[in-house]
């Protein structure tokens, strides 16, 4: 059986990420990575373990940056993220958590 934690996020729609203080990619949910998957992302860059800030456009990595700072309370981002049928808009929010007395930020996107 697994976690309740990793079955609350496996249970949500929205793609998810957990990332430590350094941008290490803790924790992701089933949609997370279906939406990888179906859209030909790389889990090898953003699955497991990997670090998101190496991959993440400069303009997210600074709203990180401040949530993790506390210099802001959350960071959303909207950008398009078109398939070859369809265009689509989506917005990325990124929020403070705390992971073991460290700092942290849960990012989604839908």
């Amino acid at each position: 059986m697994k976690p309740i934690v990793l079955e609350v996020l496996d249970s949500l729609l929205d793609q998810i990420a957990v990332l430590d203080k350094d941008g290490d990619i803790i924790a992701i949910n089933k949609s997370w990575v279906k939406f990888s998957i179906e859209n030909d992302g790389d889990l090898h860059k953003t699955g497991l373990g990997n670090n998101y800030f190496t991959v993440c456009p400069d303009d997210v990595l600074d709203g990180i940056m401040q949530v993790l700072k506390g210099k802001k309370e959350h960071f959303n981002y909207e950008y398009p993220c078109h398939s070859e049928s369809e265009f689509r808009w989506f917005i990325l929010r990124v929020t403070p958590i705390k992971i073991n007395q460290n700092k942290g930020v849960v990012v989604s996107q839908k």
